[in-house]
């Protein structure tokens, strides 16, 4: 499995980057684009990488945030055959309060799409060995709470459940490839969750944002995870074997780092433009 970032917050060459993430994972017969970041910034960089994004087969949107869909009217716009695999309510309002109370969803111009998007509510496979699985694990919105993400509901908002996330799976002969952008739900309950549609069977790589982002004081960007909350994740992967954690984005660059003491060369750092290989 290749794995090619398109966009992600950082770069270290002169690719484009922008609060966002954007995947392209290619198998033997399969080329699926994971997220579109937050504009069209991930199509240029793709055409500078001379990817041709209507070869893509598929895509997946991992939740209803803009900094994962907003590029993919322009992706649409690029591939005339590709349906987008979303998670039923990821069309819905979501706000956060960072700056002032605003709208985080799928912009509207890619909800115009509706012809282009399945939305779905099960767990299936969508193609030989690759899934799509959702998280119902209970008081997901305390979580939402916490991390002060919320929803639109009945004329109010509340914190978001984060029933619009999904994961995106690969079973290979080395173990589950796990794929999620921003692991809201958290990483604890994603792995749980994952391993019983599966049957227990063991994980070879987690791909994704593992949201420790928080803002201190002055609006600065900072790692909201507590040293022991680090402990405690490092100690799911350490504990399920796990031979790569690919992460970024909503991880921060100082979460990475304290991942990275910990777990050493198992963890993996996505950035613009990275190429890699699981």
């Amino acid at each position: 499995m290749k794995i090619t970032v398109l966009i992600e917050n950082s770069s270290d060459c002169e690719l484009a980057k922008e609060h966002g993430l954007s995947l392209l994972i290619e198998t033997e017969d399969k080329k699926i684009l994971l997220d579109s970041g937050c504009s069209e910034l991930f199509a240029d960089n793709a055409d500078k990488l001379n990817i041709d994004l209507s070869d893509v087969d598929f895509a997946v949107l991992s939740h209803g945030h803009y900094d994962h869909s907003g590029g993919f009217d322009t992706f649409f716009e690029n591939n005339k055959n590709a349906v987008l695999y979303a998670r039923k309510y990821a069309d819905g309002k979501y706000y956060s309060p960072n700056g002032g109370i605003h709208e985080i969803g799928v912009p509207q111009r890619v909800l115009d799409y509706s012809d282009r998007i399945l939305y779905v509510s099960d767990n299936r496979e969508i193609a030989e060995n690759i899934y799509i699985i959702g998280h119902n694990t209970p008081d997901l919105q305390k979580i939402g709470e916490k991390v002060m993400l919320y929803k639109g509901g009945n004329g109010e908002i509340v914190p978001d459940d984060f029933a619009h996330e999904q994961s995106f799976v690969f079973d290979t002969s080395k173990g589950l490839i796990i794929f999620n952008s921003c692991s809201h739900g958290t990483v604890e309950n994603i792995i749980r969750e994952t391993k019983e549609f599966f049957r227990n069977k063991p994980i070879y790589a987690y791909v994704g944002g593992l949201h420790m982002m928080g803002k201190d004081a002055e609006g600065r960007e900072i790692c909201a995870f507590t040293e022991s909350e680090i402990d405690a994740l490092c100690d799911i992967i350490k504990s399920e074997n796990i031979s790569y954690l690919c992460t970024g984005h909503c991880t921060t660059l100082e979460g990475y780092d304290k991942v990275k003491k910990r777990l050493g060369d198992r963890v993996i750092k996505l950035t613009t433009g990275f190429i890699f290989e699981l």
